[in-house]
């Protein structure tokens, strides 16, 4: 309960801190670099090490798997980059305004209108030279499955040249059920998924990059392909994991 409570003191700091230094981001860089920095702040103040397979690539379109907000900054501590997040997001405590400040493309999914402007935004973005991630599932899920993948947003890439990568996230921890206390998901809720998050240790979430992938005719086919080579990298990280060479640190090591 002490470390638990100490992590949660030090993530309130950080967000603090994140929010004060969130004034006068000017540019799309200047954006992705005050997410990157505050995500490596917030995920060492609770103590959750990050462990990269394959290359980060420096531009392009990344597609991932989804299991709760963790994603965002595990991805960003290593990424300059911009997320694609649903529009209801803006209205969280905090988180909003945070996400707001680091550029984050947010759609409305039932909106037509919105799903047009969403996909320039998208491309904007990568016109100015910062990859964008999405997460085509639409939701997060516990990771037992990758969910079909909807294949709207992968029209911010047709016809051009910027590269498709898919992208992989699994968690290991110790002292908490992975799928419960770890991913968010379902009918959770933000705060209780917290207090559980902060009392699982340690915490290793494991990336794995996949080689781009060339803009295809078919939408469908391109998402059905990116969602078998999602799949196929967390097998890796899966056996990965299994033959013990992962770092996940001894309980009560912290990082």
């Amino acid at each position: 309960m002490v470390r638990s409570s100490r992590r949660l003191l030090r993530l309130t700091t950080a967000i603090r801190n994140a929010a004060r230094d969130s004034a006068g981001l000017a540019s799309p860089t200047d954006r992705a670099l005050w997410q990157q920095r505050h995500a490596i702040a917030m995920l060492r103040a609770m103590e959750i090490e990050v462990e990269v397979r394959g290359d980060w690539p420096r531009s392009g379109l990344l597609v991932a798997n989804h299991l709760g907000y963790l994603d965002i900054l595990v991805i960003a501590s290593h990424l300059p980059c911009a997320f694609v997040s649903k529009s209801e997001v803006r209205s969280w405590p905090f988180i909003g305004n945070l996400l707001g400040a680091a550029g984050t493309i947010l759609a409305n999914r039932d909106s037509p209108q919105s799903a047009r402007e969403t996909i320039q935004d998208i491309r904007q973005s990568l016109e100015s030279g910062i990859p964008v991630v999405v997460f085509p599932e639409g939701t997060s899920s516990d990771g037992s499955a990758v969910l079909p993948f909807r294949s709207s947003l992968l029209e911010s890439v047709a016809g051009s040249d910027w590269p498709v990568h898919p992208l992989a996230i699994s968690y290991l921890g110790s002292g908490g059920n992975t799928g419960r206390d770890i991913c968010y998901w379902g009918d959770d809720t933000f705060l209780p998924h917290l207090i559980r998050l902060a009392g699982i240790d340690p915490i290793l979430a494991t990336v794995a990059v996949g080689p781009g992938q060339e803009s295809r005719p078919s939408r469908k086919d391109a998402a059905a392909h990116l969602r078998l080579e999602v799949i196929r990298l967390l097998d890796g990280i899966r056996e990965y994991h299994a033959s013990g060479l992962s770092s996940l640190p001894p309980r009560g090591t912290g990082m």
